[in-house]
């Protein structure tokens, strides 16, 4: 064991000091030229120390990382089209019991020290690829192929394989991982978008907001299908299989701590990621499961304040790999009925459908579809039997209101409404908000609907609503999740979903007060004057609460 030398002479598994901070050499290659180096550091500020450090030694080229990748110390894929993904370079808990070893012996002993150039061929190939510069390493090269399986067997028997997860995002730029070490896809509902597995972290339940994140889960349009209390060996198992093991504070000032709770969810009516989705985030398979994870970051974010802020939960990227955790949490009885659950969706979904493509929409409740002269509503297989009621709405109100479509049929699952024709278009579709006589009528409309005693569960009024494209008038395709009452009631009562209020405020462009309560010359003030000086408030307000958070990162330091 050579102990802590010079960054000349060093060999993989060796201790040195640089900038006041241990270095574990991972890798290293010297030449006449110049000597090249993979280096594992500390969290925090040690990768900072030691680029500084090695800027000084010249003569030396090292790519730093850390075991969380923070710091900008991860391996970027050097796939042009992956680029934007990083990753830390081997599971969290192997790479800290690394350091600590090597911090208290002066150096690794064997095996360790041999393994370590073994885990860099295996899985990235070569020194100068991990170290972000060309692979020197033959292609196509069938002898270098089985001397990485090879090492892949020796490190899978050390307990150094990294885990599923992270061996998919390797094998998007590695195509020998691909086929070498990942397994065939599987078939079935498994394939079919749609299923995605949500780790919530330990903070978020302490603080308890596991229930409220249900409910963030289920308003975009998840159907939950398990929730999983994670403790004990059930708890590490996750921790250390999913992530590499990383689970901490990320880009936020606190950690949210390892998983503490899966959900298991079905999305009837997957959307499909944007391109620019897709460069960050190449294996998703639906995009809503970005936005649940954004709203339950923002419903923290609003409790805790900018710096008490973290990220609350984890998620995976598609079904298959939802499936894979479901199956490490469940026993072969419940994972049989999961999968029978999802085939079911899927059948009831294609039934609805009936051959027919979906139409842009958020389709929260239902989705919408236009054919042969009806707008069919497909509800989610779970609020199926909401179709019946929204019928039952919209015929109540039909007498009295030209703004209400006829109804064609009820279907299992699915109500068709008269087109209004091609001159109309989905609210969804508009540039910007509502015309202020159109928003009037919507208002009265609605009146209507409390007065017949309706109060709405989680409706989306720019996809139930049609407009014609001089935006003139206006047409009601179904008030989503309607329950029937006996009695009157106030439009305050039949609006009581927080989220259909936002919707009508991004729809209208009126506070809730005001469409609620407010005069036709209230709510052209407040839309008019009000509210876009208040949304530059609120933009000065987060400008300075970035510039905060953005100097508390700067200076903050290891725990």
């Amino acid at each position: 064991m050579s102990g802590r030398g010079p960054l000349e002479r060093a060999a993989a598994g060796d201790l040195v000091r640089l900038g006041g901070t241990d270095a574990l050499v991972l890798s290293a290659r010297h030449a006449p030229g110049g000597s090249l180096l993979a280096l594992l550091v500390g969290d925090g500020i040690a990768a900072r120390r030691a680029r500084a450090a090695l800027r000084r030694a010249g003569g030396v080229e090292a790519a730093v990382f850390t075991p969380t990748g923070s710091g900008s110390a991860s391996f970027q894929l050097d796939e042009p089209a992956c680029r934007a993904i990083t990753l830390a370079i081997m599971p969290v808990d192997l790479a800290e019991r690394l350091l600590e070893t090597a911090r208290r012996q002066g150096g690794l002993p064997e095996p360790e020290r041999t393994l370590l150039p073994a885990y860099v061929t295996a899985y990235f190939r070569s020194l100068p690829r991990l170290a972000g510069k060309a692979d020197d390493a033959p292609a196509d090269d069938p002898a270098r192929d089985a001397h990485r399986a090879e090492l892949d067997r020796t490190l899978a028997a050390a307990g150094w394989r990294p885990p599923h997860d992270m061996l998919e995002r390797l094998a998007l730029a590695d195509p020998w991982i691909h086929d070498r070490l990942l397994p065939p896809a599987p078939d079935g509902p498994e394939t079919a978008p749609g299923v995605t597995a949500f780790f919530v972290r330990a903070r978020a339940v302490e603080l308890g907001f596991l229930e409220r994140m249900r409910e963030v889960i289920a308003d975009v349009g998840f159907e939950i299908l398990a929730s999983i209390p994670l403790e004990g060996a059930l708890a590490e198992e996750m921790r250390k299989s999913s992530r590499g093991g990383n689970w901490g504070a990320g880009p936020f000032l606190v950690s949210g701590g390892p998983p503490r709770h899966m959900f298991i969810a079905y999305d009837a009516f997957p959307l499909p990621p944007r391109d620019a989705t897709l460069a960050e985030h190449p294996l998703l398979d639906n995009a809503r499961t970005l936005t649940a994870k954004t709203d339950t970051r923002k419903l923290i974010a609003a409790a805790t304040g900018a710096w008490g802020s973290f990220n609350s939960m984890h998620s995976t990227d598609h079904s298959a790999e939802a499936f894979r955790i479901a199956a490490m949490l469940m026993t072969p009885d419940e994972l049989a009925a999961l999968k029978a659950t999802v085939a079911g969706r899927l059948a009831a979904v294609r039934r609805a459908l009936d051959g027919t493509r979906l139409g842009p929409g958020r389709d929260i409740t239902a989705a919408g579809l236009r054919a042969d002269g009806i707008v069919r509503r497909v509800f989610r297989p779970h609020l199926a039997a909401y179709a019946a009621p929204v019928a039952d709405a919209q015929q109540r109100l039909a007498p009295r209101f030209a703004e209400v479509s006829d109804i064609v049929a009820v279907r299992e699952g699915a109500v068709d409404f008269a087109d209004p024709g091609p001159g109309f278009v989905p609210a969804s579709a508009l540039a910007g908000p509502l015309p202020l006589a159109l928003a009037h009528r919507l208002r009265e409309l609605l009146v209507a609907a409390a007065r017949e005693g309706l109060v709405l569960g989680r409706w989306d009024p720019a996809q139930a609503l049609y407009v014609s494209t001089d935006l003139r008038e206006l047409r009601l395709l179904g008030l989503d999740r309607p329950h029937p009452g006996d009695s009157p009631r106030s439009l305050g009562d039949c609006l009581a979903d927080p989220a259909t209020r936002a919707d009508l405020v991004r729809l209208t462009g009126i506070p809730t007060w005001a469409f609620l309560d407010g005069t036709p010359a209230a709510m052209r003030l407040s839309r008019d004057v009000l509210r876009p000086a208040g949304a530059r408030l609120d933009r000065l307000r987060r400008k300075a609460s970035n510039l905060i958070l953005a100097g508390l990162k700067r200076t903050r330091r290891p725990s």
